[in-house]
């Protein structure tokens, strides 16, 4: 599962993985202004994963346009976290 996130109509990047469990990518506000988000929980071979891909200010006028793509070229996360089971879960 792979997303383009254009600003303005200039591609901010593709976010995604191959075996994506659940991903986020949102304009968020915080104090300090309008954000745009990318993370996602995704499964590698030794477990699952959260990535954080990006979270970059966006001005409040500018048009965010979020929406599938072929492409499978992805930016790497700035983190990744290495997610623990819940306590009783196989």
């Amino acid at each position: 599962m792979y997303y383009e996130i254009l600003v303005n109509g200039q591609t901010l990047g593709v976010y995604g993985h191959p075996r994506v469990n659940n991903m986020h990518l949102s304009v968020q506000v915080t104090s300090e202004g309008p954000e745009v988000f990318a993370s996602g929980v995704c499964e590698e071979q030794d477990g699952l994963y959260m990535f954080n891909w990006v979270q970059q200010r966006v001005l409040a006028s500018d048009i965010v346009t979020i929406r599938p793509t072929s492409s499978t070229v992805a930016a790497e996360p700035r983190n990744k976290y290495k997610m623990r089971k819940a306590e009783g879960e196989a």
